[in-house]
Order: C-alpha cells, then sequence, then structure tokens
C-alpha cells in the first residue's frame, strides 16, 4: 500500500469532527464511536452519522465536502475542525474502501484502488483535472476499523481565529501536531461543479 500512496502522491487523509472532542482525541486517538461508548468516553458525534460506527471515517486528501456541509448547516453553532492525518501511518488491513455513497464495502489494494476508478457517465477524471492523488468523488470513504494513534494526528485547521484560540489549549503543548486557522478544508473541491448531489449547494464560503 505503501507505494500505491507514493505512486499518487497521497500524504494526508481527512477527518472532520467537532473541537469539543480534541482533548480526548489528543489522549486516547482517533477511536470508532462504539469502542468510545463501551469505553465510556466523552465524545460529541454529528447528528447525521448513521453508519459505520464501528469505523473512523476517513476521505483522502480532502473532506466529503457534501456530507460536512450537512452536518455544518444542521449543527451551525458547534465547533467544526478538520484534522489531517498521515497516510503512512494507516494500518490498511483494518481498513474497507467505499467508492460511492452507498456503495458495497471493498477491501484490500484493489477495494483502494476502486476509489480512484471512474464513475459511469460522469466525466473522465481527465476531463475534471483530478490529480492523481484525489479520488473521483468527494462521497468516497476509507473506514478504519481500529484507533488512530495521536502520533499519526499531523495537522487540526480551524475556520477561525475564535474557536482556534478557545480549543487549542485543549492540545498538549509538547504535542508535534500543527494547529493552524484555514479554511480551504471548509470549501468545496474544484471539481465541484461536475457533481449534482442531491442539489446540494455550497455554504456560503
Amino acid at each position: 500500500m505503501k507505494e500505491i500512496l507514493k505512486q499518487k502522491k497521497i500524504e494526508y487523509l481527512i477527518h472532520f469532527t467537532n473541537a469539543e472532542n480534541l482533548y480526548n482525541i489528543f489522549r486516547y486517538g482517533l477511536i470508532p464511536r462504539t469502542e468510545l461508548i463501551e469505553r465510556g468516553i466523552d465524545s460529541t458525534f454529528n447528528l447525521r452519522s448513521r453508519k459505520y460506527h464501528d469505523a473512523v471515517a476517513l476521505t483522502i486528501e480532502f473532506p466529503d465536502y457534501t456530507q460536512f456541509n450537512a452536518i455544518r448547516f444542521r449543527q451551525h453553532n458547534l465547533p467544526w475542525i478538520i484534522l489531517k492525518i498521515d497516510a503512512q501511518m494507516i494500518n490498511y488491513d483494518a481498513c474497507t474502501y467505499s467508492p460511492l455513497k452507498g456503495s458495497e464495502l471493498r477491501h484490500g489494494k484493489v477495494g483502494f484502488l476502486s476509489l480512484f476508478d471512474e464513475v459511469g457517465d460522469q466525466k473522465s477524471r481527465k476531463e475534471m483535472e483530478l490529480d492523481d492523488k484525489y479520488p473521483t468523488t468527494v462521497q468516497s470513504k476509507i473506514l478504519c476499523y481500529e484507533t488512530i494513534p495521536v502520533e499519526a494526528i499531523k495537522e487540526v485547521h480551524f475556520p477561525d481565529a475564535a474557536n482556534y484560540w478557545i480549543y487549542k489549549g485543549t492540545i498538549p503543548k509538547k504535542c508535534e501536531t500543527k494547529i493552524c486557522i484555514d479554511r480551504t478544508y471548509f470549501k468545496t473541491r474544484h471539481d465541484f461543479e461536475y457533481w449534482k448531489v442531491n442539489n446540494y449547494k455550497p455554504l456560503p464560503q
């Protein structure tokens, strides 16, 4: 898998969460919801997620903005953040892959590579000018069924200064994770116009 990551120049996997969870994430790692509940670890869950509670949902190099923005719209009063995770530090043997929303989960290298397949009658990857590192659709997911260690979390992105200053202190000072204010991952991917997902409309940037 490392050769595939290197070939496609994939550096980071993306996970979005509530800033309220930062304290426990940097104490225990990024843990699947079912295990959080079993261990009695406090966590704020998003209301939209109904599936895959036994896994940590990840995307490649950019968040699924169709889901992320829908959650932010419904829970607009909550402080959402982006975590960038070192793609080389994931145990892919403990993962499954979903190339399209609602698609059958796939396994192994073949499953991972299916995230980059052409999709039906949509524009080709070349026509959409997708870099090799990006999966074909933003709704594709990697589901990791084990805890992702704190050391794998390389960056935390806040969309605004207010929440940055409120929650920055929940991350241990000894931690080498980069903490920044950056709205890049709170926007849409550049190929947005090619995908009309359930009449999705982006939030104001």
